[in-house]
């Protein structure tokens, strides 16, 4: 006795032999796929920024990792940017209240600072 090749026929009208799952199903799978991993790394990078971190590489660790990268973007910590007022900042040695640095004058004692006193 012989055994015939079971062929099927899809909606895509092509004859797909021994039953195999039709090649478009799996493309709209992979399709699908994609383009949730690119909406979970949009989100991973907006609460990324939220944190300080930059927008891009999230975006992209996001798209990659899928949903391990939400996971690891919500317990990620918030990174400190420095202040650029911050840096050219000085305590006062008359009063202790921090000034910027091209300040001549105090504007809290109102006492000369010399660059030779910082």
């Amino acid at each position: 006795m012989k055994m015939r090749k079971l062929r099927l026929r899809c909606a895509c009208k092509t004859e797909h032999r021994n039953g195999n799952i039709c090649c478009h199903y799996l493309e709209l799978f992979s399709v699908r796929l994609i383009l949730i991993n690119i909406l979970i790394g949009l989100l991973v990078a907006l609460i990324a920024q939220g944190k300080g971190h930059p927008f891009l590489r999230w975006w992209i660790n996001g798209a990659i990792w899928g949903p391990l990268g939400l996971i690891y973007v919500i317990f990620l910590k918030r990174r400190e940017m420095p202040n650029a007022a911050q840096e050219n900042q000085v305590a006062c040695p008359h009063c202790g209240k921090m000034v910027l640095v091209n300040l001549s004058p105090c504007p809290y004692c109102e006492k000369k600072i010399d660059i030779v006193d910082l």
